[in-house]
């Protein structure tokens, strides 16, 4: 029982550190960007960002900008017609930012099949 405790806890502040990684390398414009992908399953990328720019007020320049390096860095896809969606990476990233209490992020999930 003890060692589980030690288990979860030392998880918790992974996610935790983790988390402040990715509020320190990602910027605002970024980490909007990335939460509302999940909204707007369906928008190409200049729809998306032309509707963050109207809702949150952000240049749409600056927006394409951070857009592209999400796309460089492998957090988002977007092009040829598709609409923008969150790579496996991304998905992650949403998922530590948005869930950091969450201490399953790090397990095998082979340990979770009973």
């Amino acid at each position: 029982m003890s060692h589980q405790y030690e288990e979860s806890n030392y998880q918790k502040e992974e996610v935790d550190s983790l988390k402040l990684l990715l509020f320190r390398v990602l910027n605002k414009n970024q980490l909007v960007i990335l939460s509302e992908i999940p909204k707007n399953t369906s928008m190409s990328i200049s729809s998306l960002l032309r509707n963050i720019e109207k809702n949150f007020r952000i240049p749409l320049s600056t927006l394409k900008l951070n857009a592209k390096i999400l796309k460089e860095i492998g957090l988002i896809e977007f092009g040829d017609s598709n609409p923008v969606r969150l790579t496996k990476g991304g998905m992650f990233v949403n998922k530590i930012l948005n869930n950091p209490k969450d201490s399953n992020l790090f397990r095998n999930s082979k340990s979770n099949i009973k």
